[in-house]
């Protein structure tokens, strides 16, 4: 089993990162070799707010959270005040 760090998530997902290439590397390799990831939400939570913050500096990592569990239950309205919402494509409710 290999315990993924942010380092190693940040590096997966920006290609301008200069480990970009050796963490798709090695983990590939480790998917192949049959070894099991392991990490835990606090990395999962550094990940995304760290690469939230390099293309999208208005919207926090939470608004990120709420844009995706809205889409993955197919809503596209919220009883909100946070312009990000119509910005994402969102509709506010208003009664």
């Amino acid at each position: 089993m290999i315990f993924i760090d942010t380092s190693a998530v940040y590096a997966l997902a920006d290609a301008g990162d200069p480990n970009h290439d050796a963490a798709v590397a090695r983990f590939h390799q480790a998917l192949g070799d049959g070894e099991p990831i392991l990490t835990h939400n606090y990395v999962l939570i550094e990940s995304a707010a760290l690469l939230a913050e390099r293309n999208r500096r208005e919207l926090s990592l939470v608004d990120c959270a709420s844009f995706g569990v809205m889409r993955r239950h197919g809503l596209d309205r919220a009883l909100a005040f946070d312009e990000g919402f119509e910005r994402e494509g969102f509709r506010i409710y208003a009664g």
